[in-house]
């Protein structure tokens, strides 16, 4: 049994033991055993994942190939700067979306984010 497994047993034992002695309003209002418990699987949906992530391509991951993006989407990170911030290309608009996301919708601060991460990534 792996350190990872340990942690999440332990967790969801100190769950139960709070979920029992909580009186019925301190679970409506605190909740502390469910709590741990969702912390607890967030614990163990990382244990291997390392295998999802890597790739066995040869060139390794992240490289240009490996992004895949929906044809309907192409091009509309693209279009928004031309649009809404004439005169800027989309790498230097995506980093001053990056700078202010509030001023910005959730949309286009998503569409900056990646962006940022892969068309302007530095080669």
């Amino acid at each position: 049994m792996g350190k990872t497994r340990k942690r999440y047993d332990a967790q969801i034992q100190k769950a139960r033991e709070l979920d029992q002695k909580a009186s019925e309003k301190d679970k409506e209002k605190h909740n502390a055993g469910a709590r741990l418990r969702r912390r607890a699987g967030r614990v163990r949906g990382r244990a291997g994942s390392i295998n999802d992530v890597v790739d066995n391509n040869p060139t390794g991951p992240g490289k240009k190939d490996d992004i895949k993006i929906d044809p309907k989407n192409k091009g509309k990170f693209t279009a928004w700067v031309k649009k809404n911030m004439p005169g800027k290309d989309t790498c230097s608009a995506a980093q001053a979306v990056m700078k202010n996301k509030k001023k910005y919708t959730t949309r286009v601060v998503k569409m900056a984010n990646f962006a940022k991460n892969f068309a302007c990534a530095k080669k």
